[in-house]
């Protein structure tokens, strides 16, 4: 039987006024993406802390880290749409309303694990010992995050869903672990790591240890990312030159609607009805688009979890290749020279060796430093996009 024990929390000092903020273009971009989240496991703490009086100082030093997040316990929905509005008031675009009394909270949620954690992961040492790889296909994940929605799960329900959920598993060992979700629109993995290190400085301090988070103070203000557009993004007509532009950057631009494409997933169906627009605004020319290549997506097929660990030495060697490469760049970064390396292990394992055929790698780009003046490490939203490298795919299997 489940025994989580759930409840709201909110900030310890709550808003005056109700607010409703629209989040912005990029924010709106994500709400089909699956929750931002994470699940961190702690080895018990040295000065046998009863795990009662661990849970109660992590619930107080996050409901005050929360003092700074109050739109994360507030209702994320879409906005009212006004023909003729700005930007902020066409279909699908996010908002969220906090500071009333009808705020959902952020779900926190407890639960006690009749096991020792030693018994669901290795420790580090032993994950990173041998060939460095842990098969973690049989550890499961949901048993370690809540299973209450988020609002606008499936692009429709909202009312009375947190954005933002908690969850506090505690082990017979005395160890614990936390899993946190959020949904997409309210914040990308470095919004929740900007939360994720203040509350461990908040928690610090509750225990008696420097409370100081290098991360800066968040800022939640989405209009000013949407300041950064070119054109007038009120208009009700596309800018040509800047639609031209735009259909040239490398990123895959595909029909999610013709749900009759051979193959088209039918588990997407509900959520692809719930994204489109009422039909007088479909009656309209639709922009240009390619259906996605379904037959290429095997579902049927196994998929196995695997964590690999590369040491710090690895690591630099791959950079130092990859800057020496011709032609070289010495703007390489470490991230850039690991991805080449496992995309290239990945294409050479799919047999594309020998092939000219094109493969791509997807990968998100953050937004905060590619604007000018950029944004705040600090800033909270989910400002990313996504883009693609292709080559061909005896290139991108190289060594």
């Amino acid at each position: 039987m489940d025994s989580r024990r759930k409840e709201r929390v909110f900030p310890s000092v709550r808003p005056s006024k109700p607010t409703s903020t629209p989040l912005s273009i990029l924010d709106a971009t994500v709400a089909r993406f699956s929750p931002t989240g994470t699940i961190w496991m702690f080895d018990a703490t040295t000065e046998a802390t009863p795990s009662q009086a661990l849970v109660s100082r992590l619930r107080s030093s996050f409901v005050s880290t929360l003092n700074s997040y109050p739109q994360w316990t507030g209702q994320l929905h879409w906005t009212p749409v006004r023909k003729g509005g700005g930007h902020c008031e066409r279909f699908n675009r996010p908002m969220i309303t906090y500071g009333t009394h009808s705020d959902p909270g952020a779900e926190w949620t407890i639960l006690h694990h009749e096991k020792a954690l030693e018994q669901l992961v290795p420790t580090a040492a032993e994950r990173i010992s041998g060939k460095g790889a842990w098969m973690g296909t049989d550890f499961r994940q949901e048993d370690y995050i809540s299973d209450t929605r988020l609002a606008l799960y499936n692009l429709r329900d909202y009312e009375g869903l947190p954005g933002m959920t908690v969850q506090i598993n505690t082990f017979t060992c005395g160890s614990y672990a936390i899993g946190v979700q959020l949904a997409h629109p309210l914040a990308d993995a470095q919004a929740l790591m900007v939360f994720v290190h203040q509350w461990a400085a908040a928690s610090r301090e509750q225990h008696g240890h420097p409370g100081h988070s290098f991360m800066g103070s968040p800022v939640f203000d989405p209009a000013k990312l949407d300041a950064h557009a070119a054109g007038n993004i009120d208009s009700d007509v596309a800018d040509g030159a800047l639609t031209s532009l735009a259909r040239a950057l490398p990123m895959h631009r595909y029909d999610w609607w013709e749900t009759s494409t051979p193959g088209y997933p039918e588990f997407l169906i509900p959520t692809t009805e719930a994204s489109k627009p009422p039909a007088e605004v479909l009656a309209g020319p639709p922009s240009p688009s390619t259906s996605p290549p379904w037959h290429t997506w095997k579902l049927d097929l196994p998929v196995s979890h695997v964590q690999l660990h590369f040491s710090p030495s690895e690591i630099l060697n791959m950079r130092s290749a990859a800057r020496e490469f011709q032609p070289g760049r010495p703007d390489i970064s470490r991230l850039d020279s690991l991805l080449a390396h496992l995309w290239s292990l990945i294409n050479r394992a799919r047999g594309h060796s020998q092939s000219d055929e094109a493969v791509y790698l997807n990968i998100s780009f953050g937004a905060r430093s590619r604007v000018s003046p950029p944004l705040s490490d600090s800033f909270i939203g989910s400002p990313i996009f996504l883009g693609y490298v292709q080559a061909p795919g005896s290139t991108a299997s190289m060594h």
